[in-house]
C-alpha cells in the first residue's frame, strides 16, 4: 500500500485530477506533473452490499481533497462524514482510513 493519491496537475491552468486524464477539462492542454495528496474529508459513504464479487459488504465513499478533486474511495471502518481521513492506494485501489489524530 502507497501513502497518499497521486493527482494529475495541469501544468497551464493547475487544475488537479483523479483519476488521470489525457486532457485538462478546463484548459485542454495535455500536459501534466503529478502531486501526492495525503488527507481529505469524507463528504459521504455508503455501503455496497455483494460487491466486486464478494460476500462481505463494501464501503465507499466520496473524499474531497484537500486542494484538489472529489475522489471516490474505498472507505475503512469507523470513518464517518465529516471526518478528516488519510489516503492511500491498495494496489491501484484509492483507500481511507480514519486519521492518525481521529483513531
Amino acid at each position: 500500500m502507497s501513502n497518499g493519491l497521486t493527482l494529475q496537475v495541469c501544468r497551464s491552468c493547475g487544475c488537479r485530477y483523479f483519476p488521470a486524464r489525457l486532457l485538462c477539462g478546463q484548459c485542454g492542454a495535455a500536459q501534466f506533473d503529478a502531486a501526492v495528496a495525503t488527507t481529505g474529508v469524507l463528504e459521504q459513504v455508503t455501503t455496497l452490499h455483494r460487491a466486486f464479487g464478494r460476500e462481505a459488504a463494501a464501503r465507499v465513499g466520496s473524499i474531497r481533497v484537500d486542494d484538489g478533486p472529489l475522489v471516490i474511495v474505498r472507505v475503512g471502518p469507523g470513518c464517518l462524514p465529516g471526518e478528516q481521513v488519510d489516503l492511500a492506494e491498495d494496489n491501484g485501489v484509492p483507500v481511507a482510513a480514519r486519521a492518525d489524530s481521529q483513531r
